[in-house]
């Protein structure tokens, strides 16, 4: 095994890594509703006009202008089977298209309608409230390129485009193995020595949110026999492997060790950031492998800042946007020690400014009650000892749901992935 141990690298070291290891999956073509989220593997060009032929932008009557450049005109409503004629008009709804001859459409709110006449009091251009054929895209248009990430507007486009299948990047398939000493099933009654397993629980949360396939979670004490065989087992069906706990330094050889005798090359394991220093990337046959602290919020950092994204580059996203991140005020000062990069939990809250950042405190990397009332993290970087509060700091928002709520306010700050 080629193995270079790097201790407690950069962030941008460890990304300049990823970026190294990661590469796109293999294409497939899937049913347009069975591609949300996905990230287009081709351009797709529309298969014709749109609109492919003039359409009423307004419900209303579809005249003859020239009618109307005289002064007041009372026109006669004709049947819908006719085609106009000078002094007729004939009903259209919005979208419809416009019947033979029409030059403009007047919006019924505009005129004075009897049974069988309209009333146009003022001149009529030539074109009003037409949507004219081609006005969106001609016919061999590119409209969507590769690597957009697909959502419901996205979806209705190719619908009306004529795709009714797209071309997609696979979406990674993922195993997780929760490993360390005392574990029992987050079902299981522990004794007092023993704790639930809770991080696979979160994690699979996280990547079944995101579409990602969890093939596996696996449960697995301090045995490096086990963990082998679960790291192997994994290797048959997943394209990334995720090993949570075992990372302190008395337990971190464990793993390391099985990566070893499977043939693997480990590329880091230690990360310059608090929580969440204890990471480790590997790459095992084809498959990506990494491990994550067992703390419950060094996990989540190291979660949200490495493996999400890095899935997000196996299922098409582009580098520059795999990160979501926006810059947002922190509402208190807040004091760190300048040796490390540091992630501070914070929770998002509206002011009559717009979004702001509470930090909140916590006792250790395992307290899970801080973490719970998170809405992401905050990034400090490396050299800094203290952020005042009203700067202006990175923020990693753990999910979309709290978070979506303030995008109204948030605007174009926004940056990056779906959340």
């Amino acid at each position: 095994m080629s193995r270079l141990s790097i201790p407690l690298i950069s962030t941008d070291d460890a990304w300049a890594h990823l970026k190294q290891l990661i590469s796109p999956l293999p294409t497939e073509s899937l049913a347009l509703s069975d591609a949300m989220d996905c990230y287009l593997a081709d351009t797709l060009s529309s298969d014709r006009d749109l609109p492919p032929q003039d359409r009423a932008a307004s419900d209303g009557y579809a005249i003859l202008c020239e009618d109307t450049h005289h002064g007041p005109t009372v026109l006669k409503v004709i049947d819908e089977t006719a085609h106009l004629t000078p002094g007729t008009c004939l009903r259209v709804i919005t979208g419809n298209p416009t019947p033979l001859g029409c030059s403009a459409v007047v919006p019924e709110k505009d005129i004075d309608i009897t049974d069988d006449t309209i009333l146009i009091k003022e001149p009529i251009l030539r074109s009003s409230h037409i949507l004219k054929q081609a006005h969106f895209s001609k016919k061999g248009t590119p409209l969507l390129e590769v690597g957009k990430q697909l959502k419901t507007g996205h979806l209705g486009l190719c619908a009306a485009i004529g795709h009714t299948s797209i071309p997609v990047v696979r979406r990674p398939k993922v195993a997780i193995i929760s490993y360390g000493q005392n574990l029992v099933d987050c079902a299981a009654k522990p004794d007092k020595y023993q704790l639930r397993e809770m991080n696979g629980t979160m994690f699979k949360a996280a990547l079944s949110h995101a579409l990602y396939e969890v093939t596996t979670i696996d449960l697995v004490s301090e045995d490096p026999v086990a963990l082998k065989q679960s790291v192997t087992d994994a290797m048959r069906d997943a394209d990334a492997i995720l090993v949570t706990g075992g990372m302190s330094a008395e337990q971190s050889r464990l793993l390391p060790t099985v990566i070893t005798q499977l043939g693997g090359t480990i590329y880091y394991d230690g990360i310059n950031i608090k929580p969440g220093q204890r990471q480790l990337l590997a790459k095992v046959n084809e498959q990506i492998l990494f491990g994550l602290p067992g703390s419950s919020i060094g996990g989540l950092v190291g979660l949200h800042e490495f493996v999400l994204p890095a899935l997000r580059l196996l299922s098409g996203c582009s580098y520059k946007e795999c990160i979501p991140s926006i810059r947002l005020p922190l509402m208190r000062t807040v004091q760190v020690g300048g040796t490390r990069e540091h992630r501070i939990l914070v929770k998002l809250q509206n002011t009559k400014y717009g979004p702001g950042l509470i930090p909140l405190s916590f006792t250790s990397s395992s307290d899970l009650v801080s973490a719970s009332k998170a809405d992401g993290a905050a990034r400090i970087e490396y050299g800094r000892t203290s952020v005042a509060a009203g700067q202006y700091v990175d923020f990693r928002p753990w999910g979309s749901g709290n978070f979506s709520n303030h995008c109204s306010t948030i605007g174009d700050q926004y940056v990056g992935a779906n959340g």
